[in-house]
């Protein structure tokens, strides 16, 4: 679980923020189908990742009543991980990819303007994807 909000534009969309149990399998593919290499840690947010967090996009129905997106009548269209530098206001973001069959809507371009909008209201200075 994490909250869900629309994200803006013509198609329904919609942003999660959780643990590694946020996207689930899915959210997990899309990460892992966008690098030949990937660190294993970052995407089960293990050792040095432990306290980073899975932001998903989503495209597809919305939320539950109980604010949860229901990953059978959605597509994870986007995923990240992104974790707090605390002390240094910089949120770094070592993984973030678009979905294989949604590359080139702009979802990837998305999923970061939402980053910048929650690290400006958390007061972060950097946004770092590194």
């Amino acid at each position: 679980g994490g909250e869900a909000d629309s994200a803006a534009g013509e198609e329904s969309m919609y942003v999660s923020v959780g643990g590694v149990e946020n996207g689930g399998a899915s959210a997990e593919r899309v990460m892992r189908s966008a690098f030949e290499v990937l660190d294993d840690n970052c995407v089960s947010l293990k050792a040095q990742y432990a306290l980073a967090r899975r932001v998903v996009l989503w495209r597809g129905a919305p939320p539950s009543d109980s604010g949860g997106v229901d990953a059978a009548s959605c597509r994870a269209a986007a995923a990240c991980i992104a974790e707090v530098h605390e002390g240094s206001g910089v949120l770094e973001v070592p993984i973030l990819a678009a979905a294989r069959h949604e590359r080139g809507r702009g979802h990837g371009s998305v999923l970061v303007a939402l980053l910048v909008q929650m690290g400006a209201a958390l007061g972060f200075r950097l946004l770092a994807v590194s």
